[in-house]
């Protein structure tokens, strides 16, 4: 009985496959292959962009309120 790791669950292709690509230039235009992408990058900039302008004004409210600088301050 040989007891042998079998590698070719680990790889989804499989030994041997290969993914081959046509027009390899194709690769840097996302839009082309992936129809969500321009969506997709929208709702990713826009949370980002929500949650810098939210850090921003946190640490503005912060930095301007000095009373509330102590560690036991910081939960309300």
């Amino acid at each position: 009985m040989d007891n042998s790791c079998n590698n070719t669950s680990m790889s989804p292709l499989g030994v041997g496959d290969y993914i081959s690509v046509d027009h390899p230039e194709d690769m840097l235009k996302p839009w082309f292959i992936n129809p969500h992408f321009v969506s997709i990058m929208i709702t990713h900039s826009l949370t980002f962009l929500v949650g810098v302008i939210g850090n921003i004004i946190i640490i503005s409210t912060m930095t301007r309120d000095k009373t509330s600088r102590n560690a036991t301050r910081m939960d309300n």
